[in-house]
């Protein structure tokens, strides 16, 4: 039986009581688009932001533009900006491989 997810096809294989889970013949976890959210908490009192992501695969998160200054990178999920960010800053999450933006989100 196969199942098709938003970003991951696989073949599911029970055996027994077992359920085995591999990537469907001719696609490797590289092979995969790559999906992922970005979240930007409201600005605190002391001036800075949260900044939370999830992704399947490698990502860096850049300031402002798609090309601006690297804020983090995989694989840490979560960073605290400094007293620089203002309202409106984009934080944009772009795929490591490909910069493709997968998610952008403003500081409130």
């Amino acid at each position: 039986m196969r199942i098709t997810l938003r970003v991951l096809l696989l073949t599911v294989v029970a055996v027994g009581f077992a359920v085995v889970f591999r990537p469907a013949p001719g696609r490797s976890e590289q092979g995969l688009e790559p999906c992922g959210a970005v979240v930007v908490s409201a600005i605190e009192a002391d001036g800075t932001a949260l900044v939370k992501w999830s992704s399947t695969a490698a990502v860096e998160v850049r300031v402002n533009t798609p090309t601006g200054d690297l804020f983090a990178s995989s694989p840490a999920v979560e960073w605290r900006t400094g007293t620089w960010v203002k309202p409106g800053a984009r934080f944009y999450l772009l795929s490591a491989a490909t910069h493709e933006t997968l998610d952008v989100d403003v500081a409130r």
